[in-house]
């Protein structure tokens, strides 16, 4: 077990890594831009994210569900890979609902230049 935790630490700090990148770096440059360039740069650029989050956010999140489950004597271990699981499940739930159509509707450019500014 304690090879999948180290695995689990490993992709969920590579996750974190990962939307740390994402919002330091585009996040200052995309809003410089003009938002139907914006939108194009997005568009080109967003399917090149996808590979990266899966192979880290992924096996964080189902790791992290095995591990709780996993862990039975010790509470505060548990308790750490519960935290863990639901910060994750967050995620996939605000990125579910929220920032996936947001994403498609920057790649598909059916917002228009003031809605994408906002």
């Amino acid at each position: 077990m304690r090879k999948l935790s180290i695995a689990a630490i490993i992709t969920t700090a590579a996750y974190l890594g990962f939307i740390l990148n994402i919002g330091i770096s585009y996040g200052v440059y995309w809003p410089q831009m003009e938002p139907s360039l914006f939108m194009q740069d997005f568009a080109e650029k967003f399917p090149l994210f996808l590979p990266g989050a899966f192979v880290t956010l992924v096996p964080a999140f189902f790791l992290s569900i095995y591990l709780f489950f996993k862990t039975k004597n010790d509470q505060e271990t548990k308790r750490a890979w519960r935290v863990v699981f639901v910060a994750l499940l967050l995620v996939n739930v605000i990125t579910s609902l929220y920032h996936i159509p947001v994403n498609f509707g920057f790649m598909d450019q059916s917002y228009t230049p003031a809605e994408a500014a906002d």
